[in-house]
């Protein structure tokens, strides 16, 4: 996996996509939306493939049987405090960091981060059966944000961290609301 050094960490420079668990189990993939939602509904691990984006809920994070690859860790909320702390220091402070300093888009202003605009999955609380039918009506956010867990080990009952940044306003922010059962994509940072 290619990474790019950005503040002091080596940040991979693609959305981490596996099919598997560290021990070489699968992580259990929904096929439709229903699946999707009784993995949410059942806090199990779970992932969804839409269009070559893999989401994963945060079940899957915290599985024993982890999935970062050796060498590899997920970054945590303070890595991520710690991107947009040096994205400020280089683009301007105050939460105003250009989605094309990320983007995937070539020009001297990217850094290489690579986002893809592939938004996030709901949960069960915010997703009807009406979706069951078209799976990509699912996805928030399409084309308008980006969504990323960060590691929790000291998880509360329903919530989680993620990090987040709008291609439109700029806006970036890292959240310890996300239910556990949303589906987010996962950046890697190497050790």
């Amino acid at each position: 996996m290619e990474s790019i050094l950005i503040g002091d960490l080596n940040w991979c420079n693609k959305d981490f996509k596996t099919l598997k668990f560290c021990n070489g189990d699968n992580i259990p993939q929904a096929k439709t939306t229903v699946d999707w939602i009784e993995a949410s509904k059942q806090h199990s691990p779970c992932l969804f493939i839409i269009d070559d984006t893999y989401y994963y809920n945060h079940f899957v994070l915290n599985d024993r049987r982890g999935i970062a690859p050796e060498g590899y860790s997920i970054p945590n909320k303070t890595q991520w405090i710690d991107l947009i702390n040096f994205l400020d220091s280089q683009f301007g402070p105050g939460n105003n960091i250009p989605g094309r300093y990320l983007s995937s888009k070539k020009g001297d202003t990217n850094i290489g981060f690579n986002i893809k605009w592939d938004g996030r999955i709901g949960d069960h609380n915010n997703i009807t059966y009406n979706y069951k039918k078209d799976h990509n009506e699912i996805v928030l956010y399409k084309d308008k944000q980006a969504f990323f867990w960060a590691q929790n080990k000291n998880l509360s009952k329903d919530f989680a961290c993620a990090f987040w940044i709008d291609k439109k306003s700029k806006i970036t922010d890292i959240d310890n609301s996300y239910p556990l059962g949303c589906g987010n994509l996962i950046r890697l940072i190497k050790n």
